[in-house]
C-alpha cells in the first residue's frame, strides 16, 4: 500500500482506526451543518452513522454531498435565540418539523411535555432545554449521535435515559426541575 492510499498507519493515523482524521473532519462538518440549519437532527443521525461505517474517502465525500444547500436569505428571517412555552392545564408537544432555539424554556403546571427532536433543526450546534414541571410526564426523543447532558432535578419522579449520543455530536443540555413525573431522554 502506498502513502496515498489512506490505509491505517500509512498517513500518520493510529493503526486500527482507518481514516480517523477524515472521519472526524466529516462529522465536524455535519455538526456545523446542524448549526446552520441545513440538517435536522434525524438527518444528522443518519449521516453521522454513515460516516462511522464509511471505509473509503469516496464514501465520506458522498456523505457530505447529501447535506442540503444552505437556505437562501435564512439570515433575513428573525430567529429568536430564546423561546418560552407555558401551560397551566394541558400538554405541550413539539413533533415533526420544528425549530429548536439556542435556549428553550418549558413551564408546565399539570400535563405532559413531549419533544420529538428527530426532525428539529437547531439555531446552533448546541442548545439548552430547561423544563419546569409539577405534574406530568416529560418525554424527549433525541436521535442517535446527539450529545446529551442532563442536569435536571426531580422530586417524586424518575429519570430514564436511553440516549446513545457520541460526545462529538451537536450538544443538548437538559436542565430544570420536575416533580411527580417520569422523564425519558
Amino acid at each position: 500500500m502506498d502513502s496515498t492510499s489512506g490505509g491505517p498507519g500509512e498517513t500518520g493515523e493510529p493503526v486500527g482506526i482507518p481514516h480517523r482524521r477524515l472521519r472526524e473532519e466529516t462529522e465536524a462538518e455535519l455538526i456545523r451543518a446542524v448549526g446552520r440549519g441545513q440538517l435536522d437532527l434525524g438527518m444528522f443521525s443518519e449521516l453521522s452513522t454513515a460516516v462511522w461505517v464509511a471505509e473509503t474517502p469516496d464514501e465520506f465525500r458522498e456523505t457530505v454531498q447529501r447535506v442540503p444547500a444552505p437556505v437562501p436569505n435564512r439570515a433575513a428571517v428573525p430567529d429568536p435565540d430564546r423561546r418560552t412555552m407555558n401551560m397551566v392545564l394541558g400538554d405541550i408537544s413539539s413533533r415533526g418539523v420544528w425549530h429548536l432555539p439556542r435556549e428553550l424554556r418549558i413551564h408546565s403546571l399539570t400535563g405532559d411535555v413531549t419533544l420529538d427532536l428527530r426532525e428539529a433543526t437547531m439555531a446552533s450546534d448546541r442548545c439548552r432545554i430547561t423544563l419546569m414541571s409539577l405534574l406530568g410526564d416529560c418525554t424527549l426523543i433525541i436521535p442517535e449521535g446527539v450529545s446529551v447532558t442532563v442536569t435536571a432535578t426531580t422530586v417524586l419522579g424518575n429519570f430514564r435515559t436511553a440516549a446513545a449520543g457520541r460526545p462529538t455530536g451537536p450538544e443538548i443540555e437538559i436542565g430544570g426541575s420536575v416533580s411527580a413525573v417520569i422523564s425519558t431522554w
